[in-house]
Protein backbone atom coordinates (compact mmCIF):
# COMPACT_ATOMS: atom_id res chain seq x y z
CA UNK A 1 0.00 0.00 0.00
CA UNK A 2 1.54 3.27 -1.03
CA UNK A 3 0.86 6.68 0.83
CA UNK A 4 0.32 9.85 -1.23
CA UNK A 5 2.65 12.44 0.21
CA UNK A 6 0.97 16.19 0.64
CA UNK A 7 3.01 19.27 0.62
CA UNK A 8 2.79 21.17 3.32
CA UNK A 9 1.82 24.56 1.61
CA UNK A 10 -0.92 26.62 2.02
CA UNK A 11 -2.45 26.41 -1.61
CA UNK A 12 -2.48 22.53 -1.00
CA UNK A 13 -4.31 23.05 2.50
CA UNK A 14 -7.17 25.27 0.43
CA UNK A 15 -7.61 22.34 -1.78
CA UNK A 16 -7.71 19.83 0.60
CA UNK A 17 -10.25 21.89 2.92
CA UNK A 18 -12.28 21.77 -0.48
CA UNK A 19 -12.16 18.24 -1.04
CA UNK A 20 -13.38 18.01 2.62
CA UNK A 21 -15.95 20.43 2.78
CA UNK A 22 -17.12 18.63 -0.87
CA UNK A 23 -17.40 15.44 0.60
CA UNK A 24 -19.42 16.42 3.72
CA UNK A 25 -21.87 18.20 1.31
CA UNK A 26 -22.13 14.86 -0.73
CA UNK A 27 -22.41 13.13 2.66
CA UNK A 28 -25.52 15.17 3.65
CA UNK A 29 -27.10 14.83 0.01
CA UNK A 30 -26.09 11.19 0.66
CA UNK A 31 -28.01 10.71 4.15
CA UNK A 32 -31.31 13.17 2.76
CA UNK A 33 -31.55 10.97 -0.64
CA UNK A 34 -31.63 7.63 1.92
CA UNK A 35 -34.34 9.21 4.45
CA UNK A 36 -36.52 10.11 1.44
CA UNK A 37 -36.13 6.56 0.25
CA UNK A 38 -37.04 4.88 3.38
CA UNK A 39 -39.97 7.32 3.99
CA UNK A 40 -40.98 6.34 0.42
CA UNK A 41 -40.62 3.00 1.52
CA UNK A 42 -42.77 2.75 4.46
CA UNK A 43 -45.23 5.10 2.72
CA UNK A 44 -45.06 2.04 0.07
CA UNK A 45 -45.45 -1.08 2.47
CA UNK A 46 -48.24 0.75 4.51
CA UNK A 47 -50.37 0.86 1.19
CA UNK A 48 -49.27 -2.83 0.78
CA UNK A 49 -50.32 -3.97 4.22
CA UNK A 50 -53.95 -2.96 3.28
CA UNK A 51 -54.07 -4.46 -0.28
CA UNK A 52 -52.92 -7.52 1.23
CA UNK A 53 -55.49 -8.02 3.27
CA UNK A 54 -57.87 -7.32 0.84
CA UNK A 55 -56.66 -10.12 -1.59
CA UNK A 56 -56.56 -12.28 1.53
CA UNK A 57 -59.96 -11.31 1.78
CA UNK A 58 -60.72 -11.90 -1.92
CA UNK A 59 -58.85 -15.18 -1.95
CA UNK A 60 -60.65 -16.31 1.45
CA UNK A 61 -64.23 -15.51 -0.26
CA UNK A 62 -63.11 -17.08 -3.63
CA UNK A 63 -61.99 -20.36 -2.10
CA UNK A 64 -65.26 -20.96 0.34
CA UNK A 65 -67.62 -20.25 -3.28
CA UNK A 66 -64.71 -22.92 -5.31
CA UNK A 67 -65.21 -25.25 -2.57
CA UNK A 68 -68.99 -25.19 -2.16
CA UNK A 69 -69.56 -25.27 -6.05
CA UNK A 70 -67.42 -28.40 -6.33
CA UNK A 71 -69.52 -29.77 -3.42
CA UNK A 72 -72.68 -29.12 -5.55
CA UNK A 73 -71.80 -29.71 -9.03
CA UNK A 74 -68.56 -31.84 -8.62
CA UNK A 75 -65.04 -31.24 -10.02
CA UNK A 76 -65.28 -32.26 -13.75
CA UNK A 77 -67.87 -29.32 -14.32
CA UNK A 78 -65.71 -26.86 -12.63
CA UNK A 79 -62.97 -28.13 -14.95
CA UNK A 80 -65.03 -27.25 -17.67
CA UNK A 81 -66.06 -24.31 -16.66
CA UNK A 82 -62.15 -23.26 -15.96
CA UNK A 83 -61.41 -24.77 -19.28
CA UNK A 84 -63.79 -22.17 -21.23
CA UNK A 85 -61.74 -19.18 -20.49
CA UNK A 86 -58.83 -18.87 -22.49
CA UNK A 87 -57.58 -15.20 -21.83
CA UNK A 88 -54.86 -14.57 -19.47
CA UNK A 89 -55.13 -11.26 -16.78
CA UNK A 90 -53.09 -8.32 -18.40
CA UNK A 91 -49.79 -7.24 -16.54
CA UNK A 92 -48.26 -4.52 -17.41
CA UNK A 93 -45.12 -2.55 -15.59
CA UNK A 94 -43.28 0.54 -15.92
CA UNK A 95 -40.72 2.35 -13.88
CA UNK A 96 -41.10 4.88 -11.72
CA UNK A 97 -37.94 7.41 -10.24
CA UNK A 98 -37.74 7.59 -6.76
CA UNK A 99 -35.10 10.11 -6.31
CA UNK A 100 -33.04 8.52 -8.66
CA UNK A 101 -33.93 5.28 -8.07
CA UNK A 102 -35.97 3.20 -10.52
CA UNK A 103 -38.64 1.30 -9.07
CA UNK A 104 -41.03 -1.13 -10.91
CA UNK A 105 -44.70 -0.48 -10.68
CA UNK A 106 -46.97 -3.60 -11.81
CA UNK A 107 -50.67 -2.69 -13.02
CA UNK A 108 -53.31 -5.66 -13.08
CA UNK A 109 -56.11 -5.76 -15.34
CA UNK A 110 -58.92 -8.83 -15.37
CA UNK A 111 -61.20 -8.98 -17.49
CA UNK A 112 -64.36 -9.38 -15.65
CA UNK A 113 -66.62 -11.31 -18.85
CA UNK A 114 -67.31 -15.04 -18.09
CA UNK A 115 -67.05 -17.49 -20.88
CA UNK A 116 -68.75 -19.96 -19.49
CA UNK A 117 -72.55 -20.08 -19.29
CA UNK A 118 -74.01 -19.08 -15.88
CA UNK A 119 -77.41 -20.77 -16.66
CA UNK A 120 -76.14 -24.20 -16.93
CA UNK A 121 -73.53 -23.94 -13.74
CA UNK A 122 -74.28 -23.15 -9.71
CA UNK A 123 -74.82 -19.69 -8.51
CA UNK A 124 -71.49 -20.27 -6.00
CA UNK A 125 -69.44 -20.64 -9.44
Amino acid sequence: MSSKTVIATRMELLKLKKKVKLAQKGHKLLKEKRDALIGEFFTLMESLKSQRKEVDYALEKAFKSLSLSTAISGSDEIKNAALSTDEMPEITHRKKAIMGVSVPIFDFEADSNRKYSQISTNVEL
